[in-house]
């Protein structure tokens, strides 16, 4: 299950449910949210997209306008359309690689419970807003705070952060432990595709390059990483600081 966080409005109660489900079943239930919240306002994760497939391969698909809510799922008019088929026919199988690159993005999460009461109070502040249509910049703190927490929760694949740290972790042979940027990038993007994560690989090494410069020490990110020599963010030589090497967030 992936569910959206754009715009706030999706239920912490639901969210807790989910929790709560794939603790009791976790052979049975995985539930990532999907939160970019800088896409939020120019375009939003508004997909309805149901996909039941038993063990004869058979699979139905379900896509339309009912959301995952009592009014979605029986009180209101929707319209919807339901497509029956094998897994190998290709609007099923269209279907499943739609899910598949969903359930693949870097930026989904599993909420925890710190993340999920988090959420529940900027969940509440921006009803309120929304009710008295005053503006929502008191909410600016609890974007920060939850954006922090969700980089350090589990997710179906690693960002570019966390391969970064895992490239130089690979790379470190001894010594003073850095490494040179050269090395870095082509074993970041070795990992992320090892990992079948997606990137635009025209832009990787300008993204590698980013995340380095962003979290090395005095930058006012994470200290992940000391640079020594070069540029900022362009050569030079990298290792990781203590907080890089027990780092276990995505």
């Amino acid at each position: 299950m992936v569910y959206g966080l754009d715009f706030h409005i999706t239920d912490p109660d639901a969210m807790q449910r989910f929790k709560e489900l794939a603790d009791d079943y976790p052979q049975s239930l995985t539930h990532h949210a999907y939160s970019e919240w800088g896409l939020a306002l120019s375009q939003a994760f508004h997909p309805k997209l149901y996909i039941c497939t038993d063990a004869a391969k058979n699979t139905r698909v379900l896509v339309g306008s009912s959301n995952l809510t009592g009014g979605g799922l029986w009180d209101n008019d929707e319209a919807n359309v339901v497509i029956a088929g094998a897994e190998s026919e290709p609007v099923i199988a269209d279907a499943l690689a739609i899910f598949g690159r969903i359930s693949n993005r870097p930026s989904l999460f599993v909420p925890d419970q710190e993340y999920i009461d988090c959420y529940r109070v900027l969940h509440r502040r921006a009803a309120r807003a929304h009710l008295t249509s005053k503006p929502p910049r008191h909410l600016s703190a609890a974007y920060v705070e939850l954006k922090a927490l969700e980089e350090r929760l589990p997710g179906p694949t690693p960002t570019q952060k966390r391969l970064v740290i895992e490239a130089i972790k690979n790379l470190t042979t001894g010594g003073e432990g850095y490494v040179h940027l050269r090395d870095i990038t082509p074993e970041a993007e070795r990992l992320a595709r090892v990992a079948g994560v997606e990137f635009d690989w025209s832009t990787f090494s300008n993204s590698v390059r980013g995340r380095l410069n962003e979290n090395t020490l005095g930058k006012g990110k994470e200290d992940l990483f000391e640079r020594r020599g070069g540029l900022t963010g362009r050569t030079g030589e990298y290792r990781l600081t203590e907080f890089g090497r027990r780092y276990e967030g995505r």
